[in-house]
């Protein structure tokens, strides 16, 4: 894989791939049956290390409010 398109893989991943950059890699991913297979392999994997997200403590504060009242 191009060392671009693994560039533009991470910037899309992580949320922060311009609107030209995104289609750049939507334009790769349709060249071809394999780009579209190294794409999903790639989102997959990413998609498996995602942490959960952080605590949210004005979300658990009106939870506890709410059973208290």
């Amino acid at each position: 894989m191009p060392e671009e398109i693994a560039r533009l893989m991470a910037l899309f991943f992580h949320g922060e791939a311009t609107p030209e950059e995104q289609l750049r890699l939507k334009t790769w991913i349709q060249a071809s049956p394999e780009n579209l297979r190294v794409f999903c392999q790639m989102k997959k994997m990413w998609e498996s290390r995602q942490v959960p997200p952080l605590f949210d403590a004005q979300a658990a504060f009106a939870r506890l409010k709410d059973k208290l009242s």
